[in-house]
C-alpha cells in the first residue's frame, strides 16, 4: 500500500499525560488498520522509547514488520540499561531488519544472536543545498570543522588533546559546533578553537559546510554517520578514527587513524601542509555520490519490502 501521513505521534515537546493518549490513540489506529487489511506492513524507525509498543501491536495483523537499525549497541553517553533493552526488545519482535552497515549486523549476530532477513541499506546523502559539482580546494590555511551532536563517545576530547600537540599556525581556525547531549560540555583555552553549543538550523550547518576545509571525525566509538555523508556530498576531506563502519562508509575517501592523539594531530598536520593528498581525497568523495544516492537506495529499499510482504502473505 501507499505510505501516508497517517497520524501525528506526540513526543517531545509535550506533557506526560499529551503523550501517553497520543500513543494510547496511535496504537489502536493502527490496531484496527492492520487486522482491517489498510496496510500491507509495518516499517519502523528506532530507536525510540515507543517502539516496543507498536510492534507488539501492529503483530496482531500477521503482517511483516521492517525495522531499522541504527546501533546494536547504544553508546556512551548515551546509553542505558532500559534504551539498551527497548532497542533489543523492538529488534526480536521485527520480522525483518535493515542495517545502515554491515558492522552493525555482525555486532546482533555476534552479541546477540540476532539473525533475520536483513537488508543494508547505508544512510543516504544528505543536502543543505548549493553542492559543489568539482573537487574542493583547500585554502592556503584550512578551516577544520567538528559537526554534529556533542556527545563523549565522539573523542571531542581526544580532538582537543591532538590540537595541543599541533602547531596552529597550520590552519585558520577549528570549529566544534553541534548541540551538546545531557550534561556533557566542551571547552579549551587552546587558541583558533571557536564552540558553538546549540542546536544548528539547516542553514547554520550548510554555511560551516561551506567555510569549512577539512571535516573531522575524532569519534572513539561508532556505527556510522549522518555527518559522514555531508564529507562526501560537500567533497570535503576528511580525517577519521578507524572503528565501527566509518571504513565502509568512507571507503577510501578518508584519512584514516586510529583513536590515538598522537596519530590524529600528525594526520591534521599532513592534510594541512600536503594538497595532493587533499585533492586526490576530494575526488574520491565526488565518485561516491552515486553509491550513496536516494536513487539507488529507495530502489533496494522497495524491492526488500516487496520480497517481505510476499513472503508473510504466501
Amino acid at each position: 500500500n501507499a505510505i501516508n501521513a497517517y497520524y501525528p505521534l506526540k513526543t517531545f515537546g509535550f506533557g506526560r499525560w499529551e503523550r501517553f493518549f497520543s500513543l494510547a490513540r496511535f496504537l489502536v489506529r493502527i490496531f484496527f488498520s492492520g487486522i482491517g487489511g489498510e496496510y500491507s506492513g509495518l516499517l519502523l524507525f528506532g530507536p525510540s522509547a515507543w517502539d516496543s509498543f507498536v510492534t507488539q501491536v501492529f503483530k496482531f495483523s500477521g503482517k511483516p514488520i521492517l525495522y531499522v537499525v541504527h546501533d546494536g549497541e547504544m553508546h556512551t553517553g548515551d546509553k542505558s540499561d532500559r534504551t539498551q533493552s527497548r532497542l533489543l526488545k523492538a529488534t526480536h519482535q521485527a520480522d525483518a531488519l535493515i542495517f545502515l552497515s554491515r558492522k552493525v549486523k555482525e555486532q546482533m549476530r555476534l552479541h546477540y544472536g540476532i539473525e533475520k532477513p536483513s537488508l543494508i541499506l547505508p544512510h543516504g546523502l544528505i543536502d543543505f543545498g548549493l553542492l559543489p559539482q568539482t573537487i574542493r580546494r583547500r585554502k592556503e590555511k584550512p578551516v577544520l570543522l567538528f559537526l554534529g551532536r556533542l556527545s563523549k563517545y565522539k573523542g571531542i576530547d581526544l580532538l582537543l588533546e591532538a590540537l595541543a600537540k599541533t602547531d596552529a599556525s597550520l590552519y585558520e581556525k577549528v570549529i566544534i559546533a553541534g548541540a551538546p547531549v545531557g550534561d556533557y560540555t566542551v571547552s579549551t583555552t587552546l587558541p583558533k578553537i571557536e564552540i558553538r553549543t546549540e542546536w544548528l538550523s539547516e542553514n547554520d550547518m550548510l554555511n560551516y559546510l561551506q567555510e569549512a576545509d577539512v571535516l573531522l571525525f575524532p569519534y572513539i566509538e561508532a556505527s556510522q554517520s549522518g555527518v559522514a555523508t555531508l564529507a562526501i556530498n560537500y567533497l570535503l576531506p576528511s580525517i577519521v578514527t578507524r572503528v565501527g563502519a566509518f571504513e565502509e562508509q568512507f571507503g577510501d575517501a578518508a584519512l584514516f587513524v586510529r583513536p590515538d592523539v598522537d596519530e590524529l594531530a600528525e594526520a591534521i598536520r599532513l592534510l594541512c601542509s600536503d594538497s595532493t593528498i587533499y585533492d586526490v581525497l576530494s575526488k574520491k568523495a565526488l565518485s561516491l555520490r552515486e553509491q550513496y544516492s536516494w536513487d539507488k537506495l529507495a530502489q533496494d529499499l522497495t524491492r526488500f519490502i516487496q520480497e517481505q510482504t510476499a513472503s508473510k502473505s504466501a
